[in-house]
């Protein structure tokens, strides 16, 4: 395998992580996308809460190194980078899902601020007939480093399963890598 070019790091966050489509580590890492990179981790505890209102990494919290602004953070679990229509590594899903994102999908899909969102009421909207945004997917295929629109408009297409996100990332077929996550947390980040 020829090695991959580094990638862009927007945010240095966490300090001293890893590459974002680091293939080396064996372990699933976690990643943070807000309108750029931030570096890759191993999480400490794959069950550790997920939301970046609360998340920390070695003492850090995305508030100390990605500056608030008009952008939409998203807490990744990586689960394949493809390069050329073929994954050049998968890891396994190491976290279970988590009520962050569901509390930030609840809102995508009708809940007002300040609703109580107890378990039943998230079910109620994660289960509704309302159309699912892009960014509420639980799935989604990120390139390297195009920002460019996909051909249905969107940056990073979702889908609500691991097997349609990665057949839309062989399909890409480029020479660029494409990283298939799963969201564990999403967030305005204003």
């Amino acid at each position: 395998m020829t090695p991959q070019a580094p990638t862009a790091i927007r945010y240095d966050f966490p300090s001293g992580g890893l590459d974002p489509f680091d293939v080396a580590e064996s372990r699933t890492q976690w990643v943070i996308e807000a309108r750029g990179w931030a570096r890759a981790w191993v999480p400490d505890d794959p069950a550790a809460a997920a939301d970046p209102y609360v998340l920390r990494v070695a003492g850090e919290s995305p508030f100390d190194g990605i500056p608030m602004g008009y952008r939409y953070l998203a807490v990744l679990e990586k689960l394949a980078v493809v390069v050329a229509g073929e994954p050049v590594r998968e890891w396994p899903e190491a976290a279970p899902d988590t009520r962050a994102r569901d509390v930030s999908v609840a809102f995508d899909r009708g809940a007002r601020p300040g609703e109580p969102l107890d378990d039943a009421a998230i079910r109620r909207y994660l289960g509704n007939d309302r159309p699912w945004p892009w960014w509420a997917l639980p799935y989604r295929v990120l390139p390297q480093t195009s920002r460019e629109p996909w051909p249905d408009g969107t940056v990073a297409p979702g889908h609500h399963g691991y097997p349609q996100a990665l057949s839309t990332a062989r399909a890409v077929g480029s020479a660029e890598p494409v990283m298939v996550a799963r969201v564990l947390a999403h967030a305005s980040w204003h």
